[in-house]
């Protein structure tokens, strides 16, 4: 291998020579674009900001992003970029660009899985040209570059999929982002299409489950999006349709449907058949091949058979076949593939005598569906029995599904695996079923209409009952055995493709929890398909099915109490997904029947829960549940849950006030207690366990007067949480711990990462948004612009559900007021304190209580308030923080009484006061309030001190992080 040459798929760069290669031959680039590779490639599987890309591009010069923009574009038609599912580069929207294929070389890297699922879903492969349609093409292209909304529709079979991806080919290369493919025909409720299409942007992890929150996830991307099959579900599709178009203004809608979906600012176009000669016209053979349909059969057939070779006598024969089709390319493609087995001369008799006997007594051509209809009579009738009995069977998938699963559907437990696994391969060679060559797995789909052919015919063998309680089985098997898949470390692209089969999961349910279906193979399967919907965020689909569950079972409790107990610890778990009582009560209920059962899993679960619950009532009563839940796992030996408890005892403490304790309970936790086997997967609704610990001692240790240490530590969460690449992890490492710290240590500079991420990827998810928006006010505000801060900080609070943990968040209630005696409003702020003191005390929330009462001092002395007032207020604070162990609130309150002190000729007082809590911290401790009160004694007179005498305190975990 060259020295510094990258290598990936068919390309070779050599950024010496500035030379992209393609096979050995040179690609011709402009130098922009190659600058633009140079850089991508020297970060692979990472983003680049757009600003240094443009500074790559264009040195010394201020550009519009739509040179970047244009350049890409370029840059990624070189590399065909999207062709055959080929991907390169895609566009972070609001940050940059990204080189996601693997490369080998001195750039060696590869694509995490996390940017892998993040891939929109790709435009399908076609594996033949579109014939006969480059004016229909052209037109929709430029119909759809102006109006931006256009609509393909007509009858089915007439090749409308087909169409919508040569339309979205032939645009992708003017969009930054690529083009995404979504087939809603697979949609069996319409409540499920929002988080199918988030599934297929890649955007699952991301999205917040509404439709307002995906809509605004497209806001920033420019790209092609085609809604493939809308029929099902055409109202939600036009809903759907109208909300990425208002929010995205980049973003271009393809729609196709067999109807107009009736949408604000849609354009339609109706596709017709296929031109086909007309009747009775004996054309040269010349001109007859420049219809489409004759092309399309000739190709066809010749796919089927390379000795097709038909002459001008055939030609005839072949028109005459595409009239009675009617153009239909559906009907075309099937009939084609019978040329090699029946000849040119039977299947046009046959065709032209099924067709007589529908067109009985009429001169008019068939309606297209008939037509079809008549095809597919046709198609099915020249099956064996035994074949047409398997293709009837396979009429219970939905969408793609794994060819093991068509096996075992198909037989039925009749004939031998092997027989059926040829009877499948010879249905796909007669284009009844297709091979789905994007599928993790060997797999196969069908049209929408030969599936619900097939259903009519499967009513007819009278199986449709047996088949549909097969292959509700074999998903609940294979749900079943994929628990060790959510549990293990790695494994992410198992879980992935797991996913795959989420249609059929929903068929199965469909029928299972139906009116005719069997409830006990429905409840199984909903229990054991928890961890999918979890994983790729569809929280609304996994409450909906848990609750039809429990509307079946809850009644039954006393025959099913295992059931009903997981049902609603899986109910529970949703976590904000359901109202704060019913989920109280779920793990209410939850906990009963695992005492009842002696299922210590469960109660262990149930105790967590609950102790969350009381989290935003009564912290007392939190404590004592995290006891319990301690006690517990003690009592069983668990050593993780055992970890698991004290951690949650010393945060709760934490909250309470009692700081030293919480230290001690989070730091006697052993190294790697909370460090599990299986901590690379992560359901969505949890978090990890170390990443939690670390943050919650980073915010202790600050407290307690060492900034430096807890700095490192939160960073140290961040950074295990980025490794995890665990989104909840995450959001929990950067808004509390990485965040708070920055801002009290003077700004969100002191931690960049975080900021970065917190006002970039996190804040893609609106909930998370509102942090970041309150996060923001608190930057503005000590950058000194008062009202700007105050403004962001009020606007994310009111925005924020009523309940919601963000608004029990010391910084920002503290920050409002803050904010507020900045302005010179100390009435407004004392109102905010009071209101927020008695709140928080409610509920025993008590740590930043001394930092609220410090602000209510100062708010007292700006109201003109008595002095002696004043300092009480000032020592009521510093009492407190003495009695939490808060050093860090300790010299806040010290230095604000010293300050007023020295301005009652107090000085030496004053230095009395604020020289032994400054005594106190490590010498080398920087923080601008240690800098502050420095400052203040500089100033006072040198009051003689009694030496402190160091504590001696062993060294932890949390040193060695900190180091």
């Amino acid at each position: 291998m060259e020295s510094g040459v990258t290598r990936f798929g068919r390309f070779q760069f050599d950024p010496t020579r500035r030379l992209l290669l393609k096979n050995g031959q040179a690609v011709r680039l402009g130098s922009r674009a190659l600058a633009l590779l140079a850089a991508l490639l020297e970060q692979p599987g990472e983003v680049v900001e757009k600003s240094r890309l443009m500074d790559v591009a264009w040195p010394g010069l201020h550009v519009d992003e739509t040179n970047l923009r244009s350049q890409m574009a370029a840059l990624r038609r070189a590399l065909e970029d999207g062709v055959d599912g080929a991907r390169f580069i895609v566009n972070i929207a609001g940050r940059g660009y990204a080189f996601v294929a693997s490369v080998s070389g001195d750039a060696a890297g590869a694509v995490s899985p996390a940017a892998e699922a993040r891939r929109p879903h790709p435009l399908p492969v076609r594996l033949t040209p579109v014939l006969g349609q480059a004016a229909t093409i052209a037109h929709l292209v430029e119909k759809l570059r102006a109006q931006r909304f256009v609509t393909v529709f007509g009858a089915g079979g007439i090749g409308k999929t087909t169409i919508a991806v040569a339309v979205a080919e032939a645009m992708a290369p003017a969009f930054p982002d690529p083009p995404c493919f979504v087939d809603l025909g697979v949609v069996a409720h319409p409540s499920l299409a929002v988080g199918h299409v988030a599934a297929a942007l890649g955007a699952a992890s991301d999205f917040g489950g509404s439709l307002a929150s995906l809509a605004a996830y497209l806001a920033d991307r420019r790209m092609v999006l085609v809604l493939d099959s809308c029929e099902p579900i055409v109202e939600t599709a036009a809903a759907l349709a109208e909300a990425f178009l208002k929010a995205g203004p980049g973003v271009h809608v393809l729609a196709t449907s067999r109807e107009r979906l009736r949408a604000e600012g849609e354009w339609v176009h109706r596709l017709a058949s296929m031109e086909v000669p007309p009747p009775h016209a004996a054309l040269p053979m010349e001109e007859a091949l420049r219809y489409p349909a004759i092309q399309l059969f000739i190709e066809r057939a010749q796919a089927a058979s390379d000795l097709f070779r038909p002459g001008a006598a055939q030609i005839g024969q072949v028109a005459a076949i595409c009239r009675w089709l009617e153009g239909i390319p559906l009907a075309i493609e099937l009939a084609a593939t019978r040329v090699a087995e029946l000849g040119l001369d039977v299947l046009a008799e046959r065709l032209d005598a099924r067709f007589g006997l529908l067109m009985k007594g009429r001169r008019t051509a068939l309606p297209r569906h008939q037509t079809l209809r008549a095809t597919l009579d046709w198609s099915y009738g020249l099956l064996s029995p035994r074949h047409q009995q398997v293709l009837a069977r396979l009429s219970v998938f939905r969408g793609s599904f794994a060819r093991d699963a068509a096996v075992e559907i198909g037989r039925l437990g009749q004939d031998s695996p092997s027989e059926t696994l040829e009877i499948l391969a010879e249905l796909a060679d007669k284009s009844l079923i297709a091979p789905d060559t994007g599928a993790p797995m060997p797999a196969y789909r069908c049209l929408d209409t030969t599936r619900a052919y097939m259903a009519e015919k499967l009513a007819e063998f009278g199986e449709s009952a047996q088949a549909a309680r097969q292959h509700a089985a074999h998903y609940l098997a294979l749900f079943e055995a994929a628990g060790e898949v959510w549990q293990r470390m790695g494994g992410h692209a198992d879980r992935q493709g797991l996913g795959f089969h989420i249609d059929n999961l929903r068929a199965a349910l469909d029928w299972a929890m139906g009116e005719h279906g069997d409830c006990v193979t429905g409840v199984a399967l909903i229990l054991a398909a928890q961890p999918l919907w979890e994983h790729f965020a569809l929280f609304d689909e996994g409450r909906s099915w848990v609750q039809a569950a429990l509307r079946v079972l809850a009644p039954l409790e006393t025959d099913h109490p295992q059931e009903v107990m997981q049902l609603n610890a899986a109910l529970a778990a949703m976590g904000n997904q359901i109202a704060a009582p019913d989920q109280k009560a779920a793990w209410t209920t939850t906990l009963r029947l695992a005492e009842q059962l002696d299922d210590t899993r469960h109660r262990l679960r149930a105790l967590s829960g609950l102790a969350v619950c009381a989290m935003g009532q009564d912290l007392t009563l939190c404590l004592e549940l995290a006891r319990r839940y301690r006690d517990l796992a003690g009592g069983r030996g668990n050593l993780v849950e055992i970890a698991k408890g004290d951690r949650l005892i010393g945060y709760i403490q934490h909250l309470l006030g009692d700081q030293a304790a919480a230290r001690t309970a989070l730091e006697a936790i052993p190294a790697d207690a909370l460090r599990r086997h299986d901590r690379h997967h992560l359901g969505r609704l949890n978090f990890d366990g170390e990443v939690l610990m670390l943050s919650e001692l980073a915010m202790v240790l600050w407290l307690q007067g060492q900034p430096q240490r807890a700095q490192a530590m939160a960073a140290e969460a961040v950074r295990q949480a980025l490794a995890l690449d665990h989104g909840n992890s995450l959001f929990v490492a950067v808004v509390l711990a990485a965040c708070p710290i920055a801002i009290l240590q003077g700004g969100l500079e002191q931690a960049a990462e975080a900021r970065d991420l917190l006002f970039g990827r996190l804040s893609v998810h609106p909930p998370r948004a509102l942090w970041a928006t309150c996060y923001r006010g608190l930057e503005v505000a000590l950058h000194g612009d008062a009202r700007a801060g105050l403004d962001l900080l009020r606007a994310g609070m009111a925005a924020m559900m009523p309940g919601a943990i963000s608004l029990r968040h010391g910084p920002f209630r503290g920050g409002e007021a803050a904010c507020l005696l900045a302005l010179g409003e100390a009435e407004e702020a004392l109102g905010v304190l009071d209101t927020t003191l008695a709140e928080f005390s409610q509920r025993h929330d008590r740590w930043y209580e001394p930092e609220f009462i410090r602000l209510r001092a100062l708010a007292l002395r700006a109201l003109g308030r008595p002095a002696p007032e004043v300092e009480a207020e000032l020592r009521r604070s510093l009492a407190l923080a003495g009695e939490q162990a808060a050093l860090a609130w300790e010299l806040r309150a010290a230095t604000s009484l010293a300050a007023i002190m020295q301005g009652e000729a107090r000085a030496c007082e004053a230095a009395a006061l604020l020289g032994p809590v400054l005594a106190r911290f490590d010498q080398h401790a920087r923080s601008p309030d240690i800098q502050a009160a420095r400052a203040l004694l500089d100033q006072l007179p040198a009051v003689a001190q009694p030496p402190v005498r160091p504590t001696r305190r062993l060294r932890t975990k949390s040193d060695k992080v900190a180091t």
